[in-house]
C-alpha cells in the first residue's frame, strides 16, 4: 500500500474559478467515517473531520495499531498542505515522512508539489494511477471540471500528461494518459461507467484516483486500452446501496491480461 508518490485525501472546496453544480453536500452525519478491508484483522481506514466538514485527518488502521497518519491543513476551507505520517520500527513510533504543498495559481490551475520525503518512494495510495514525480499541475475547465494533469520530474520535465472527458453529471468517462520516456512515448485508454448514487469518496481521498475523486457517482466499470486498442484490464463493482443513496459495500472483480483476476472487498461505515 505503499508504493510511488504519496499524495492522499485532498477534501478541497476548489477557488470560484473551479466551483460546479454538484451533488448535495453529504452532511457531518453521513459523512464516510470508516472503510473496511478485513475486519477480521482490524484493517480499516478511519476519517476525522473539522465542523466545517473539511477532512482533519485519515488514519490506517492494521491488526489494532495506527500505520499511518495523514493530516490536512487549510486556508478559507481550502486545502493547503498535507502532512504523512508512518510508522517508524527504530522509533516505535509514527514519523513525518512527506510534506506535500497545494498553490491555486489561478485561470484554472493548481500547483502540488512535494516539499518533504523522496517522490521515488511515496504513493498514490489505493489508487490504480501510478506516478513519479515532484510536482503535478492540475487543469479545470470554467465549471469546474479536471480536464488535464501534467506531471514534472525533479528537473521540471513533463513526463506525464493526462486527459479527461466528462458526463453531464460531471463524472469522468474517459482518461488519455501519455508517458513520456527516452524520447519515447506511450499512450493508454480508460473508459468508466456510473451509477446514480452518491459516491463518497467525491473530493474526498486519493487525487489521483480520477474516477473517484472528481466523480459525483460510483465508478461501476473501468476498462483500460493500449495505443492498440487491446483490452489490457476491466474492473466491475457490485455495490450494496442504503437508503441515504450511498454504498454500504462493494466487490471489485478485476481481470487483467498478464497478471490474471482478482477480487476485493470494502465495506462503508458512516457518521
Amino acid at each position: 500500500m505503499k508504493n510511488l508518490f504519496w499524495i492522499f485525501i485532498v477534501c478541497a472546496t476548489l477557488f470560484a474559478s473551479c466551483k460546479k453544480d454538484q451533488v448535495t453536500e453529504l452532511s457531518h452525519h453521513n459523512k464516510l467515517y470508516k472503510e473496511f478491508y478485513h475486519r477480521a484483522a482490524d484493517q480499516v481506514r478511519i476519517f476525522y473531520y473539522n465542523n466545517d466538514n473539511t477532512l482533519k485527518k485519515y488514519e490506517y488502521q492494521f491488526d489494532q495499531g495506527i500505520s499511518e497518519r495523514h493530516e490536512y491543513f487549510y486556508k478559507n476551507k481550502q486545502l493547503t498542505q498535507i502532512e504523512n505520517y508512518s510508522w517508524n520500527g527504530l522509533a516505535k513510533d509514527l514519523i513525518l515522512t512527506q510534506i506535500f504543498k497545494l498553490n491555486y495559481i489561478g485561470n484554472g490551475q493548481i500547483e502540488i508539489e512535494q516539499v518533504l520525503g523522496d517522490p521515488a518512494h511515496g504513493s498514490l495510495h489505493g489508487s490504480s494511477t501510478t506516478m513519479y514525480g515532484r510536482k503535478v499541475v492540475l487543469y479545470f475547465d470554467v465549471n469546474g471540471n479536471l480536464v488535464s494533469c501534467n506531471v514534472y520530474s525533479d528537473s521540471m520535465e513533463i513526463i506525464t500528461k493526462y486527459k479527461f472527458d466528462h458526463d453531464s453529471r460531471g463524472n469522468i468517462i474517459s482518461e488519455e494518459k501519455k508517458d513520456f520516456f527516452n524520447d519515447q512515448i506511450t499512450t493508454f485508454y480508460k473508459e468508466y461507467k456510473y451509477d446514480n448514487n452518491i459516491n463518497p469518496k467525491y473530493k474526498l481521498e486519493d487525487i489521483f484516483d480520477f474516477s473517484k475523486y472528481y466523480s459525483p457517482n460510483n465508478c461501476i466499470e473501468e476498462i483500460e486500452k493500449n495505443e492498440a486498442g487491446e483490452i489490457l484490464s476491466t474492473i466491475n463493482r457490485v455495490l450494496e446501496i442504503n437508503n441515504d443513496y450511498l454504498p454500504i459495500n462493494f466487490t471489485a472483480y478485476s481481470n487483467y491480461k498478464y497478471s490474471g483476476s482478482s477480487q476485493i472487498r470494502r465495506e462503508y461505515v458512516y457518521y
